[in-house]
């Protein structure tokens, strides 16, 4: 072969050997195969082959949890509150100290928001010893109404408060009334109420006279009083002083017994809590429901011997049982009482109805400044011919005349149901 076609030849074999390097570097091949070039024929030179990159392999695609997504609530729909029909000139009516043997009373002042007249729908209270009357039961537009409320929790010491809310005609809203203050005696007593339990025969109770008057404690419990301390120190008459008491040798009374010079609070009656006193009231908490006083302790004070003394209480009842006449009797003999006037009123309570019962006692004592405690008892026949039902309130007091005090405390009777 001439040189001229011998080169002619190696060139073509070159554009060959090009075209499939070239296309072999466009197509990838298995990665589990290998390539081998075939060996050159001899006397041809050699074309060196570059290595070829390994192929990419594909990545896996894995199958996703599509994330969790909460339902979309609609926004609620935000109505504006009405404003209330009327206004309420003070909510909150401090009536300061009262004296246990009265009702606490405030006035509220209500102002009509609206431009039509407001008709007084109901009176809701939360206790039955809660009264609150409008002075009117229509308020023209832009007007104003009073409000009385009453609070009778007479025999009870301590502080108090209670609500009342008046609603109106056609308004859901309600207007707000709420009373408070403290029942105390011109002398006041801590702790009050006492309690005596099985660990607590023996304790102090400190009398303070609240308007600065210097006092004398005469009797306690009929007996000459045990007087820890006293300001000024060594004084006769006091503006405040500690006395102890001690049940340990006579059975606990329902309540103790004061009695001061003092001429606004001669006779000072602390209820007593605790088992003792518990215990003897279960039979007639149980008829709490059928009947129920608003006094919790009747002081009748000073009594004098044949003279009448008034008072009054009011007595819910249930509405099946309502209209039959009562009867009043105490403990003990020698004092008696005579219902007088029964008036029927509403009550906003758990009892339907009410009635505001006036009576009158009369005592018959004999003994000057005779100090006494006896229970007090109502009773009457339901007009469904069930067993009479009989409630009990306490009663304390002291008969005129000079007092001096005994050698042995008082013990007070029960008394027997009739």
């Amino acid at each position: 072969m001439s040189g001229r076609c011998f080169a002619a030849h190696i060139g073509s074999l070159i554009v060959a050997l090009s075209a499939t390097l070239a296309l072999t570097a466009c197509e990838p091949t298995d990665s589990s195969e290998t390539s081998t070039d075939a060996a050159p024929s001899a006397g041809e030179p050699v074309a060196t082959q570059k290595d070829t990159p390994a192929p990419t392999p594909a990545p896996v695609v894995t199958q996703q949890t599509p994330p969790k997504t909460t339902p979309i609530t609609p926004p609620r729909r935000i109505i504006p509150k009405r404003p209330a029909p009327a206004a309420v000139e003070q909510t909150t009516i401090d009536a300061g100290r009262v004296n246990p043997d009265e009702l606490a009373h405030g006035v509220f002042k209500l102002t009509n928001r609206t431009g039509a007249t407001l008709e007084v729908d109901r009176v809701h209270i939360t206790c039955n010893c809660t009264r609150a009357l409008p002075r009117q039961m229509s308020i023209p537009p832009r007007s104003e109404v009073l409000v009385d409320m009453y609070i009778d929790l007479r025999g009870t010491i301590g502080p108090f408060e209670k609500q009342a809310h008046v609603y109106f005609k056609g308004f859901p809203d309600a207007a707000d009334l709420r009373l408070i203050g403290d029942f105390q005696f011109a002398i006041s007593a801590s702790p009050s109420p006492p309690r005596v339990n099985e660990d607590s025969k023996t304790g102090q109770i400190q009398l303070s006279s609240l308007d600065g008057s210097p006092f004398k404690v005469l009797s306690f419990d009929g007996a000459t009083p045990t007087i820890v301390s006293r300001t000024p120190e060594n004084a006769d008459r006091y503006t405040e002083c500690t006395i102890a008491y001690d049940y340990r040798d006579h059975p606990v009374p329902a309540a103790m017994i004061f009695i001061t010079d003092h001429p606004q609070s001669p006779v000072i009656p602390l209820k007593i809590h605790g088992g003792y006193t518990a215990m003897p009231e279960r039979q007639f908490v149980r008829t709490l429901k059928a009947m129920a006083f608003s006094r919790r302790f009747l002081n009748l004070g000073v009594i004098e011997p044949g003279v009448p003394m008034t008072y009054d209480m009011t007595v819910f009842r249930e509405v099946q049982n309502h209209g039959v006449p009562l009867e009043i009797y105490f403990g003990r003999n020698d004092i008696t009482a005579t219902v007088e006037k029964v008036i029927f009123k509403k009550s906003a309570s758990m009892f339907p109805k009410a009635q505001n019962v006036t009576f009158i006692v009369t005592s018959n004592i004999t003994t000057p400044g005779e100090v006494f405690l006896t229970p007090i008892y109502m009773t009457f026949k339901p007009v469904d011919g069930s067993p009479p039902v009989t409630q009990r309130i306490w009663a304390a007091g002291i008969s005129a005349g000079e007092h001096s005090p005994g050698d042995t405390p008082l013990m007070p009777q029960p008394g027997t149901i009739r």
